[in-house]
């Protein structure tokens, strides 16, 4: 055999031809022996692996350079985060001693435009990945500071610029902005972790971050959150911004954000939790067909995510469980509430096997992807940074076992075992331990006893003959005047929680879910029972929720459901002789003046009043003979919707969804 001896996979063409063994050398002993020359043809297969082979190991050499470079920066002294000290930072130790190099993400720098279904992005790139701890700010030479920002105040709506950079606002206003965020939103949504989000904006200013597109996604849509539930009062002296045309840039911003991180194709929680808060936040501002639609296509994200299924069977870190349970609990329970608006069935909760998160401050818990890094905290009682997300959603489902218990049950019994059940747990675990040391603490005892009595008025109404499902272990008649009180209650507590929750600026939590059952109950004992004693604090009431769902911070000009509000108004307007009531002029006067819509006169009032007639029999009576009561109040045959309703067997009633309203009370139905 030859010196130089080569292997190759297939015997040379001479023994192919006489179909011989063949060594494979160079030449092989049987062409020696025959004298002829031994040739090997080449494969076409070994050369292009032996290709690809060779970029695979360019690629990992330059993966191994990035990291020894990122390697190299982290060792550079850590800066904090913009005033804020370095010892008593609420995330100066979070992760302590995280290695960057295992973060080996790269870049991608394609520029995805919209939702296209362009080149899926790697594997190893959709993970929740918890960036090293750099938090200085953002260099100049590539984001403005200052003064710099190219929007100003008065041309906030100006048309988007092309860089999405430039839609940022100046870091100071960014920080300030979400500082309100985390300490007037987040109580109530339970979901981010103040420093490790922090962390994010920090890699991110930095040049660092491993998922630039989904943070900046994730800052506009907390921003956008913020500017729109808080008062604007608290914006302009804050910002110094208008709060209207600043919450509309925020809007603009993050729908921008959402789609150059491809939102319909990523895998990474950060990003989806962008995508609920942008829900959120369009439910708060009374654009609630457009979030009830983003709903639905999160609900598709989120199974393909696999948020559906419970975390702790897939051998997830304990913070990586936790945040994939706080997105799904989220997502359920605006599912829940957005049959508010469209009367759909609430289908989350069926789909998912997710346990609920775990009642603990964010101080313990530290964030990391790494599996074994801590087994993560204990799950405890009493008061914690999560307790009043937890409560609104264990509410939230307690009103969905509501609902399905009441298409199989015959007696409110089986309803009202649900909802003393959930009231000790909710006691027990939470309530029992407030002791008054923190104004949330009150807050969320008022939130809880006002919802007690909305979620026992949907019981009522399932008494209603008039109802498909009516339960018959009671006559309707003798609920009536336990109904008119239950509702008057429920929004006199709702009021009394507000006007505590305005020091705080919290009052926005009390306007959703919106109890539409309750108003609509009120509206319609109010016009069956003209001379109630209550009728004057029934009134304060109504004018009450007017001016909470039609103000400068919200108007309902955009859901469906308020039109029925209003023409029950009018209706009980019609019955008190004498009352004046600004009833429909709240809403148009707010969509006049946030000039999205031309004011409507009382003329085009009453021609869409008789629109919503159309295509039946009735006609609006102006001397109002009011219906049996049990065909006033609820779902089922009382006003026909027209217009682009018309023919499709709706109800204006439908509108009103029991299941919504969510809420336990310990009241006696006998």
């Amino acid at each position: 055999m030859s010196s130089d001896v080569l292997n190759f996979n297939k015997p040379c063409s001479a023994c192919r031809r006489r179909k011989v063994r063949c060594d494979k050398a160079q030449p092989c002993n049987n062409c020696v022996r025959h004298g002829v020359s031994c040739v090997y043809e080449a494969s076409r297969e070994s050369v292009a692996s032996q290709e690809l082979l060779h970029e695979r190991v360019e690629r990992l050499e330059r993966i191994v350079e990035e990291m020894a470079s990122l390697t190299l920066s982290s060792e550079k002294p850590k800066s904090t985060h913009k005033g804020s000290s370095s010892g008593d930072s609420t995330f100066s130790n979070i992760d302590e001693g995280f290695d960057a190099s295992l973060d080996v993400r790269i870049q991608n720098t394609q520029q995805i435009e919209g939702f296209a279904m362009s080149s899926p992005r790697p594997a190893f790139t959709d993970h929740l990945l918890y960036d090293a701890p750099h938090l200085s700010l953002r260099s100049d030479s590539l984001f403005p500071r200052g003064n710099s920002w190219p929007l100003s105040a008065s041309s906030l709506t100006t048309k988007i610029p092309r860089g999405i950079v430039q839609l940022h606002l100046p870091e100071d206003k960014e920080d300030a902005l979400l500082k309100l965020y985390f300490s007037h939103v987040e109580p109530f949504i339970g979901i981010e972790h103040e420093g490790y989000v922090w962390q994010l904006i920090g890699s991110y200013r930095h040049g660092m971050s491993t998922c630039s597109r989904e943070t900046e996604a994730l800052m506009f849509a907390m921003q956008c959150m913020a500017a729109t539930v808080l008062p604007a009062t608290l914006i302009q002296e804050t910002l110094g911004y208008p709060k209207a045309p600043l919450k509309t840039h925020l809007q603009r911003a993050t729908e921008v954000a959402l789609e150059k991180a491809d939102v319909m194709r990523s895998r990474n929680p950060v990003l989806f939790s962008a995508l609920l808060h942008h829900i959120t936040c369009k439910f708060h501002s009374g654009d609630c067909e457009a979030a009830s639609t983003l709903l639905g296509l999160s609900g598709k994200i989120a199974k393909r995510i696999g948020l559906h299924r419970d975390p702790a069977y897939y051998g997830y870190a304990a913070w990586m469980v936790e945040v994939r349970r706080r997105l799904w609990g989220h997502l359920v329970c605006l599912d829940i509430q957005s049959t508010i608006i469209d009367g759909s069935d609430a289908l989350m909760s069926n789909l998912g096997d997710v346990q609920p998160a775990l009642n603990v401050s964010s101080s313990a818990w530290t964030p990391a992807r790494i599996v074994g890094r801590e087994p993560g905290p204990e799950d405890r009682d009493g008061y914690t940074d999560s307790t009043g997300a937890l409560i609104r959603r264990q509410i939230t489902r307690t009103c969905y076992q509501i609902m399905e218990r009441r298409k199989t049950t015959s007696s409110c019994e089986d309803l009202m075992l649900i909802l003393d059940e959930n009231e000790q747990s909710i006691r027990y675990r939470f309530l029992r331990h407030f002791d008054g040391s923190n104004p949330m603490h009150h807050i969320i005892t008022q939130w809880c006893k006002a919802f007690i009595r909305a979620l026992h008025v949907t019981i009522l109404y399932s008494h209603a003959e008039s109802h498909k499902d009516s339960l018959k272990c009671h006559s309707f008649n003798k609920l009536r005047e336990q109904l008119y009180i239950d509702c008057l209650s429920c929004l006199e507590d709702l009021e009394l929680g507000e006007a505590a929750a305005i020091p705080h600026h919290w009052q926005w939590a009390f306007r959703w879910p919106m109890p539409l059952y309750v108003i609509a109950g009120l509206l319609s004992s109010m016009a069956r029972q003209p001379d109630h004693p209550d009728s004057e604090r029934a009134w304060h009431q109504v004018d009450v929720v007017f001016r909470r769902y039609n103000n400068e911070d919200i108007n309902m000009s955009k859901m469906p459901a308020w039109s029925a509000v209003e023409t029950l108004c009018d209706q009980a307007m019609e019955i008190h002789s004498g009352r004046t009531h600004s009833g429909r002029d709240y809403t148009k006067r707010v969509v006049y003046e946030d000039g999205k819509e031309d004011c409507i006169d009382d003329s085009d009032m009453m021609k869409k009043l008789s629109g919503l007639m159309q295509g039946t029999n009735e006609t609006l009576d102006p001397g109002l003979e009011m219906p049996q009561l049990d065909h006033q109040m609820l779902p089922i045959g009382s006003l026909p919707i027209g217009g682009v309703y018309a023919g499709s067997g709706l109800d204006v009633f439908d509108f009103f969804n029991m299941e919504t309203d969510i809420d336990f009370p310990p009241l006696d139905l006998q």
